[in-house]
């Protein structure tokens, strides 16, 4: 027998985020109710691990779909498969343990909004965090703007340390998993100043394994006093994300160390006066240098992409 299968939208976006880290998140997003048992409807989701639903014997009674709290029944994201899945589905999908398992583990981390895991760091804790061996593999893929850093390889490392000298003026705001592997970082700059010489605290681009978790991010900037970038690109230097909106800025920050040492690709605060130790964000800026090599050289290579996403 033929039904429509509704899932909420926090449900399906957590499909369409996965799906392709996921083999049953694109089985079941399509939300094709003849591989499904017909066990419930109007699924759910309600916390980190847990789904709810409205047993088939109920549906008749839950009018109001999503917005029933009398008749739904909470369900074990795992149990969920299970319960729900058809054995034909399975076979014909060639369902494992292995991938319910890695479904499990992907829902548990979607919902999961701790930030007791995310930490501020600063001097030699930043190379550290920049190299791919550091890394979180959801599944073993390399997944996401984390692993498309072009600053990720160990023989670049040495570039990182431009902002170890520099640990008043510029921190690292990272999430490490249970196991200690990056899934998100951002470089916070904590002395910047516009050209009125108001002060700010920045975020600069939030680079993670996950594009959900880029959220999180800009929630913990807006609550610890900084402001962000409006977006997450390269391309992206003016437009932030402050207390009275979207406000473009021109903004600078005074180095204590800068010279002798090589130097990593830059996404916002690339415009470099050498003479003086001023890094800003403005190309209208009284710069020497623009930071977006890929060697550590201060010489600007025409031929280097205007990203750090290749």
């Amino acid at each position: 027998m033929s039904f429509e299968l509704f899932f909420d939208t926090k449900f399906r976006d957590f499909l369409s985020n996965t799906r392709q880290l996921c083999k049953l998140s694109e089985i079941i997003q399509y939300e094709n109710s003849t591989l499904f048992s017909g066990e419930g409807n109007f699924i759910k989701v309600e916390n980190k691990d847990t789904l709810s639903f409205i047993p088939k014997t109920k549906l008749h009674l839950a009018v109001d779909g999503f917005d029933n709290s009398k008749y739904r029944v909470p369900l074990k994201i795992g149990r969920f498969v299970n319960k729900f899945l058809k054995k034909e589905a399975k076979l014909l999908f060639f369902i494992q343990d292995q991938d319910i398992e890695i479904f499990v583990n992907l829902f548990k981390s979607y919902f999961d909004r701790d930030t007791s895991n995310f930490k501020i760091i600063s001097g030699d804790e930043i190379p550290h965090w920049y190299l791919e061996n550091n890394y979180f593999r959801p599944n073993g893929c390399k997944h996401g703007t984390l692993w498309n850093s072009c600053m990720r390889y160990a023989f670049k490392n040495q570039y990182m340390k431009f902002y170890s000298l520099n640990p008043d003026q510029v921190k690292m705001l990272i999430n490490v998993d249970e196991n200690g592997k990056l899934k998100t970082r951002a470089l916070l700059w904590d002395d910047v100043k516009d050209n009125h010489g108001n002060s700010y605290r920045v975020m600069d681009r939030i680079y993670s394994v996950y594009d959900y978790e880029i959220s999180s991010f800009k929630q913990w900037a807006s609550d610890h006093g900084y402001i962000y970038k409006l977006e997450q690109s390269a391309k992206s230097e003016l437009k932030f994300v402050t207390q009275n909106g979207v406000e473009v800025l021109h903004l600078k920050t005074n180095l204590v160390k800068w010279t002798g040492c090589l130097y990593p690709y830059v996404d916002t605060f690339k415009y470099l006066n050498y003479r003086k130790g001023i890094l800003s964000n403005s190309e209208n800026s009284n710069y020497d240098f623009i930071l977006v090599q890929n060697d550590g050289s201060l010489e600007q290579d025409q031929e280097v992409p205007s990203t750090e996403d290749w």
